[in-house]
């Protein structure tokens, strides 16, 4: 674990350069600034959660999570439970299944069971990653507008097609 923080604090400090399939930002608009992390695991949720609130102290982190399969769900269902806390608002989507888990019916672990699971800051179960782009959209507005000093850092985690998020969200905010 603290091996994977240390690479999760370099990764946010900019030592780390071209980790590719990692963290990038995907771009920034006034004082919001997006990222998109391949994060899909508890520990490493947690640990870039601790990273980017090392390089990002004052400033609102926001997460825009895609839980990565079914059955990793449900592995680990209660670590996810407090993986988010180091963020200041959590969105969940639905759950990017394997191809092994596509047409699967009843599954009885959906991103709305993470996000009720979720401890800290309360999670709220959006399914589309469209829907949770605009929600972010208007969210980060209102949060601009209130505090004119406060920078706002989303950081999109996943390991599926949640990486359409944070351009969509961008063009959303222009």
């Amino acid at each position: 674990r603290q091996a994977c923080v240390r690479v999760c604090v370099e990764k946010y400090s900019g030592s780390v350069g071209g980790v590719s399939g990692s963290r990038q930002e995907v771009g920034r608009t006034g004082r919001c600034v997006v990222y998109d992390d391949y994060a899909h695991h508890p520990t490493e949720v947690r640990a870039t959660l601790q990273a980017a609130r090392q390089r990002f102290d004052a400033a609102a982190i926001w997460v825009a999570f895609q839980p990565h399969t079914v059955s990793r769900l449900e592995w680990f269902l209660e670590d996810f439970g407090t993986a988010f806390s180091g963020a200041d608002k959590v969105i969940v989507t639905e759950v990017f299944k394997a191809r092994s888990e596509k047409g699967i019916e009843g599954d009885s672990m959906t991103g709305e069971t993470l996000s009720e699971a979720i401890m800290s800051p309360p999670a709220l179960y959006i399914p589309s990653i469209s829907d949770a782009a605009e929600r972010l959209a208007r969210d980060v507005k209102m949060e601009l507008m209130m505090d004119d000093e406060r920078q706002v850092v989303i950081i999109v985690m996943g390991a599926g097609d949640s990486n359409t998020l944070g351009p969509e969200l961008l063009q959303k905010l222009e």
